[in-house]
């Protein structure tokens, strides 16, 4: 995490001028949505600024952003040590902050998105080598109503062309994009849309050589009545355009912390050299991203902490894989009517949660889950769950003895890229803490409070104790207990209280529940729109007008 201060005299009039007429600063995009490590890019941030200069924090240690003198222009430099990845970005000053934006560390060249470029005619001509492997992002946007963003690149028959669209999922635009590649005579010879949520990717093998396309245009996240291409100035996008290697996945799809993980990585144009990797996610993390500076793609796997297994042939329901729980399976469906089979010991009354996934991290199973006895009688069968095509089950187990989970494909389809990522645990009693709001402003010699909903599941009954950690000099907050059997129970509201005398700041804090002073878990703030969270709130204090 960095906070970036700017120079005294700035940084004294962003935190000490009159409040009067101001608000937060709102950001709504990051454009480009990304850069390079090791370089340093210009930005705009879009939104409303009442005061300019601002303070910028981002989570990244090794990436620091300062503010221009044009309003809402920012200089972000990307350390030669920088993580690939997601990272995020918040501006503040004096009267509060605007919500944390996402922003992407890659490791190959950039490029920026010119102007006319809506047909083929008029297509921004890429630099590219076609006769050396190689990846471009191209960071673009899609403007305005009916707006189509075409790039052109040279290159050879026998190339396999990945083209990669990372907008809505990734950086919350509120577009679905569409994504096309033309051959050189401009007739469309690849076209996708959904492939991941609602982000497109494509991979082709190219017949011919020549200058062949890709062409980007969009519709409304949430669809309406009106049948038009859209565009808007939040319709950012980063582009991954590669006739080098690309990952697709990796085997398996999922680390363990505290220790070096080993994955075999699967896609296009991959060299024996670059088809493993091995890693150690960072202490405090809950995903890391898989790349270096000669893969054009980066991956993002989640850290667990269940014992993680390769599902391995043979593995059918007549010879199931025998596993203990808990476990974080990566499997294939390899081949059309393939059935993966698991078994596990079960005991009477506990409860079972398994969870599968595979189309929403933008692979063509559409997985079904099965929950059969030693009898093969079905206990449970799901398809799609919470209005997506990947499936969960809970279940009651109601004897002991063993399990099988049966996974398939819904229409018995199968191939190379029928990966799927499976986590049997029994529930153990568990709690969360969920703020109310991003950030909290207090004006000094005054408190305000948060509300924290505490989110008790499966039973969970031990008091939480409710504290901050981080708070400025003159701001301080009382612990409190949330216990089962009175209003504490499923909310506690924390007040934060500023000294008269507190100077006026801008900092991040930190909210953490504990239980019997062993466990600590701090709250994640979660982005709107997005599925992953912060640790950090945001805390402004004021200073109380003249």
């Amino acid at each position: 995490m960095r906070i970036v201060l700017l120079p005294a005299i700035l940084l004294a009039n962003v935190l000490l001028s009159p409040l009067v007429g101001s608000a937060a600063p709102e950001v709504t995009y990051l454009y480009p949505a990304g850069g390079q490590r090791g370089q340093t890019v210009e930005i705009t941030a879009g939104g409303e600024f009442s005061e300019w200069p601002v303070g910028v924090w981002t989570s990244d240690t090794a990436t620091s952003a300062t503010p221009l003198e044009e309003k809402g222009k920012l200089k972000i430099e990307v350390g030669d040590t920088a993580a690939p990845g997601l990272i995020w970005l918040r501006l503040y000053d004096k009267t509060g902050a605007a919500a944390a934006r996402p922003w992407m560390i890659g490791t190959v060249p950039e490029a920026v998105e010119r102007e006319p470029n809506d047909k083929a005619s008029t297509a921004q001509e890429l630099e590219f080598d076609p006769d050396v492997p190689q990846t471009i992002i191209v960071n673009g946007k899609l403007q305005k109503s009916g707006d189509v963003d075409v790039f052109s690149l040279p290159a050879r028959a026998g190339k396999t062309l990945v083209a990669d669209l990372d907008a809505q999922a990734t950086f919350l635009s509120p577009f679905d994009g569409v994504m096309q590649i033309l051959r050189p005579d401009g007739f469309v010879a690849g076209h996708n849309d959904d492939q991941q949520q609602l982000d497109p990717r494509l991979a082709i093998d190219l017949p011919t050589d020549g200058r062949w396309m890709v062409r980007i245009f969009s519709f409304p996240e949430k669809p309406n009545n009106i049948v038009q291409i859209s565009g808007k100035e939040t319709y950012v996008y980063r582009l991954t355009l590669s006739t080098g290697p690309v990952v697709n996945y990796a085997i398996p799809m999922a680390a363990n912390r505290g220790q070096i993980n080993h994955w075999q990585l699967i896609g296009w144009n991959l060299t024996t050299d670059l088809q493993e990797i091995s890693l150690a996610p960072p202490d405090d993390a809950v995903d890391i991203f898989l790349a270096n500076d000669k893969i054009g793609r980066s991956i993002r796997l989640p850290i667990v902490d269940s014992q993680i297994l390769v599902e391995s042939e043979p593995n059918s329901t007549v010879e199931p894989t025998k596993i203990e729980l808990p476990k974080s399976i990566t499997g294939r469906i390899d081949e059309s009517g393939d059935r993966d089979a698991f078994q596990f010991d079960a005991v009477k009354g506990e409860q079972l949660v398994i969870k599968i996934e595979s189309r929403e991290l933008g692979y063509p199973l559409d997985p079904v889950l099965e929950l059969v006895d030693a009898a093969d009688k079905s206990l449970a069968r799901v398809d799609d769950s919470s209005g997506g095509r990947d499936a969960q089950i809970s279940y009651k187990v109601d004897a002991d003895g063993p399990l099988r989970l049966i996974i398939s494909d819904l229409h018995n389809s199968g191939g190379t890229d029928f990966v799927y990522r499976v986590s049997i645990e029994r529930v153990k009693p568990s709690y969360r803490l969920i703020a109310d709001a991003h950030q909290a402003i207090v004006k000094a010699g005054e408190s305000t409070d948060v509300t924290l909903a505490v989110d008790r599941s499966h039973g969970f009954d031990q008091p939480i104790l409710v504290s901050v950690n981080g708070l400025p000099e003159g701001v301080t907050a009382a612990t409190l207990t949330s216990k089962v059997g009175d209003d504490s129970a499923s909310k506690v509201v924390l007040s934060l209280v500023a000294a008269a005398d507190t100077p006026a700041t801008s900092v991040p804090i930190r909210i953490v529940g504990e239980v019997k002073s062993a466990v600590s878990t701090p709250t994640r703030f979660v982005v709107p729109g997005h599925p992953q969270g912060l640790t950090e709130m945001w805390l402004t204090v004021t200073l109380q007008a003249n």
